[in-house]
């Protein structure tokens, strides 16, 4: 049997070439194991119903985002498979974590949270923790991202579409970033003066003394850096 992601286009344009029995999940597209009424409840998780071949199970999550919303539907699919029961589904559901690094909450003393997702990345999922800042609950949001590694011949388009997607976020982080590609593509769609602040960046009182602010321009994109203080 075939546990397969229903969503993902490239996954589905290959599913009529296995053989065996497939099960489908996802969110967006018919699948035997789908979630509906999805609410995002931002930092705190995300709550859905999600329709089975053995009925409707209400699930609640503290996992953050549609990509675990995702990896909780895979793996409804295989336990329902082995016969776990569906309310034992829905207990451990929300009793989950995330792993170190991977969309872990980290609530500082200071006020601030931290979204760590630092451990890999790749396009599909730097622009769904794009999504779960866009959407979270705060009255400044800042994305530190890092360069996406092992993607060959790729890596300078797929950087590029991030920036893209950057761009066209609800409220525009501010990133700084090596890569040339990534960083220019947001650049061009978002484009400031030299020396501008960002939108998530609203008032230099805003941030913790003592601090230094000088307008930073590399050649990737436009931030504002936080010099070490004396």
């Amino acid at each position: 049997m075939l546990v397969a992601n229903a969503d993902d286009p490239l996954i589905a344009a290959r599913l009529p070439r296995f053989a065996g029995r497939v099960l489908r999940f996802g969110i967006d597209r018919e699948a035997e194991v789908r979630a509906t009424a999805v609410v995002d409840r931002g930092i705190e998780g995300t709550s859905a119903q999600v329709a089975t071949p053995r009925g409707v199970i209400d699930i609640t999550t503290p996992l953050v985002g549609r990509g675990n919303l995702a990896n909780i539907l895979a793996a409804i699919a295989v336990a329902l498979e082995c016969d776990v029961p569906p309310a034992t589904v829905a207990e451990r559901a929300a009793t989950l974590r995330p792993a170190a690094h991977r969309g872990e909450v980290v609530r500082l003393d200071s006020g601030v949270i931290v979204i760590d997702d630092s451990y890999n990345a790749n396009p599909t999922a730097m622009k769904r923790a794009l999504d779960v800042l866009a959407g979270a609950d705060a009255s400044r949001r800042i994305a530190v991202l890092g360069e996406m590694l092992e993607l060959g011949d790729y890596a300078a388009n797929l950087h590029a579409d991030v920036g893209r997607f950057v761009a066209t976020c609800r409220r525009r982080p501010a990133v700084r970033d090596r890569r040339r590609a990534g960083g220019g593509a947001g650049r061009r769609r978002g484009r400031r003066r030299h020396g501008a602040r960002p939108p998530c960046v609203t008032s230099r009182r805003a941030m913790p003394p003592p601090t230094r602010w000088r307008p930073s321009c590399s050649a990737a994109t436009w931030c504002w850096c936080r010099d070490r203080a004396a």
